[in-house]
């Protein structure tokens, strides 16, 4: 991408950070006289403004500073040497700032020294090569140096105190106190920066909304934690984290793209107006420090979606009213497999007693089929009833029987002894088991269990279905119950992450939708919900208090997200039974869940005791 930026000098200025004695020196006074226009009129006569060189000088305190700039007219074009900024006389470190070399930032730190002496310590330099994308950054004075801290982002031209020898032990001029006015940087490709007095966490995000190029700055820790202590690990894990939830919310928000297209261009309309508005509170409010850090360009946008989405709450009940019919439809379809699976286990059990009968019938004839045995018993029944003992006599007695009556009574034709058992046992297995009888009943089993085998599986694969969609749903619903009390998932995971009970069970990362993609089930689903939406709550009524305590007012912002927060308490006051058996989003703080409540309910009381702004 190619950049081409711009600095636009404004009216509006920092204070002086630093001592509040000593005389002034403003660089604007110089530009002007070089210019040959008075000092009001240089916001309209200047196009373009940018630091091109930096001469320093301090060891132990800075002992001065100045500033050449490049100042553009529509007419022409100068370098322009501005005051020396503290002592008079001497040089110093030099420091160039041109061609893709931009001044971004400068830092500065003031306190007492060692000595006990008020004095300004530290001035950092930030720079960004435009070309190679790389952030540059050095200063001078002393690095272990701590007090009071500024930030001027986007200067577009500096003015100064000074601080008299009387002020140090070294009986000489320093630098006492420093500011700027403020400038808008802009290119043809991204939005204007408006040039306003905010905390360190706030401009880190501004920065962050840039782009790919300065996002790449200002957020990785790997690239920037080489500079020193002046990249703190708070500070870059809060916009690492701001970053991630963006993400989230980025792919949360991506199947309703289609339905918000043209509420799209409504953002944008609004947030051309919000930047307007943005400039005026700018001017109205240049001496307050306001320390909100939460309040960053992710929070505002997913509160002009809630904002302009308010049907949300119609489109809850019918996400609910399907979760109700999925409902519905799994429980019969759990009842039809519950009869499936004892339809199969009775076939089971039929199957192996029909095996264990034809294996008492193989172990005694396991050579003849029901068939022959059949066979043998009409020839046992063909045989004469006598024994052998009666048999011998008519061997013995031949002369008083005819030939004939002898061949009638050959040995073999005689019946056993054991006769009578063998045929009660062929006829106990004969009846027990006809014709094909096995292998009818062992074909019919076989083809029943099969298709019950097959309806099970299919019920079970249409119920993981349903609940696939189910689960969808539930991480919708969560969403947007948590960000209509305009909070991230971060902070609620961070409640997770801190609850030791929990981290003993699930470890150290919290993803709620990964959570509710891996863990929720039929059974669980609704003390899930009723789990996650209490700590939701928790979190959003903390998190008031908490801004509440750094406003040192209720706002009509204030008032609106506290309105929400009481809102969902409602919501969830009739969650009586929560079960902590599977559920990954239980916390004991939920047992304190009446507390909470009350809390939010007195913010809501002292929200309403506020006037609201003329």
């Amino acid at each position: 991408m190619t950049i081409n930026w711009k600095i636009k000098l404004t009216n509006n200025k920092s204070s002086y950070y630093g001592r509040t004695d000593g005389t002034i020196v403003d660089d604007l006074d110089v530009i002007s006289q070089k210019l040959g226009v008075s000092k009001d009129k240089c916001a309209d006569t200047i196009t373009n403004i940018r630091v091109v060189k930096v001469v320093v000088d301090g060891a132990g305190a800075i002992d001065r500073v100045k500033f050449t700039y490049l100042v553009e007219t529509k007419d022409k074009s100068l370098e322009i040497e501005g005051n020396q900024h503290g002592n008079p006389n001497g040089g110093g470190t030099t420091y160039e700032f041109k061609n893709d070399l931009w001044l971004l930032n400068v830092k500065g730190t003031w306190g007492n020294n060692s000595s006990g002496q008020t004095l300004f310590n530290r001035l950092d330099f930030w720079g960004w090569n435009v070309k190679n994308n790389t952030l540059w950054t050095d200063g001078a004075g002393n690095k272990e140096s701590k007090g009071s801290t500024c930030e001027l982002f986007s200067p577009a031209c500096f003015f100064s105190r000074t601080a008299g020898p009387e002020t140090n032990t070294w009986k000489v001029t320093l630098l006492g106190a420093i500011g700027c006015y403020w400038g808008e940087i802009s290119d043809g490709n991204v939005p204007k920066l408006q040039a306003e007095k905010a905390t360190s966490e706030q401009k880190w995000t501004e920065w962050a909304n840039w782009g790919n190029s300065l996002t790449n700055v200002w957020i990785k820790y790997d690239t920037l934690k080489k500079f020193g202590d002046d990249i703190t690990v708070a500070r870059l894990t809060q916009v690492a984290d701001a970053l991630t939830q963006l993400e989230k919310d980025k792919t949360n928000l991506n199947s309703q793209i289609t339905t918000l297209t043209t509420d799209k261009q409504k953002l944008q309309t609004d947030l051309t107006n919000s930047q307007t508005n943005n400039t005026k509170l700018t001017a109205d409010n240049q001496a307050k420090d306001t320390t909100i850090s939460d309040l960053n360009h992710t929070i505002k946008d997913l509160q002009k979606i809630v904002d302009d989405n308010k049907d949300l709450p119609d489109k809850i009940k019918d996400l609910n009213k399907q979760l109700s019919d999925k409902d519905t439809e799994l429980g019969k379809r759990n009842d039809t497999i519950n009869t499936l699976t004892n339809e199969k286990t009775k076939a089971e059990q039929e199957r192996d007693t029909t095996k264990g009968e034809l294996k008492k019938y193989t172990d005694v004839f396991p050579n003849k089929t029901p068939e022959q045995l059949k066979a043998d018993i009409e020839t046992l029944n063909k045989r004469p009833n006598i024994t052998q003992e009666e048999y011998n006599k008519i061997l013995n007695n031949q002369e008083k029987h005819t030939p004939d009556q002898l061949e009638k009574h050959t040995e073999t034709d005689l019946k056993p002894a054991d006769y009578e058992t063998i045929k009660t046992d062929l006829n106990k297995w004969l009846g027990a088991f006809p014709a094909n009888k096995y292998s009818e009943g062992a074909e019919d089993v076989s083809q029943a269990l099969t298709a019950a085998e097959a309806k099970v599986t299919k019920l079970k694969s249409d119920k993981e279905e349903l609940m696939k969609i189910v689960r969808q749903n539930i991480r919708k619903e969560l969403t947007l119950f948590f960000q209509a009390m305009e909070i991230s998932s971060s902070l609620i995971g961070k409640r997770f992450k801190s609850d030791e009970v929990w981290k003993k069970t699930y470890g150290t990362n919290f993803d709620y939708e990964d959570i509710v993609d891996e863990k929720l089930t039929l059974e669980n689903r609704e003390s899930m919900k009723m789990a996650f939406k209490v700590v939701a709550c928790i979190c959003a009524t903390e998190k008031a208090e908490e801004l509440k305590a750094q406003l040192k007012k209720i706002d009509a912002k204030l008032k609106k997200r506290i309105d929400n927060i009481n809102e969902n308490w409602k919501v969830v006051e009739n969650y009586t039974q929560i079960d902590a058996k599977d559920n990954p989003f239980y916390l004991n703080v939920i047992n304190e869940r009446q507390k909470y409540k009350t809390k939010a309910e007195n913010l809501m009381n002292e929200a309403l005791q506020v006037q609201p702004d003329k």
